[in-house]
């Protein structure tokens, strides 16, 4: 199970422990931990960002509640970084196609 700082969603799945348990059904409960945003450099974080945008969008799952998120984060980042987010994308878009197209 993942740990949320979240009242709502705690109380979710706590609900779904107990359904478990009643149903007498195996399960493992693993920790994991957010990860630190101040370990992940600008760069990191956008690439991850743009990366995960476009694999969400080529599984068909605009309009998720994690491929808004992603908007979301990409958005904050964006303004960070005094760009709008469309140069946010295109920037990232633009490196990669150029990587692509440099001889091995």
């Amino acid at each position: 199970m993942f740990k949320f700082n979240d009242e709502t969603e705690l109380g979710v799945l706590n609900k779904l422990k107990e359904n478990l348990d009643g149903r007498n059904i195996q399960y493992t409960a693993k920790t994991r931990e957010s990860i630190k945003s101040e370990y992940i450099t600008s760069k990191e974080r956008k690439s991850f960002l743009t990366t995960l945008r476009g694999n969400l969008i080529n599984e068909g799952k605009e309009g998720t509640k994690l491929y808004n998120k992603v908007l979301s984060a990409i958005n904050r980042d964006a303004e960070a970084l005094g760009i709008s987010p469309n140069e946010y994308i295109q920037v990232d878009a633009h490196i990669k196609m150029l990587l692509n197209m440099s001889p091995p």
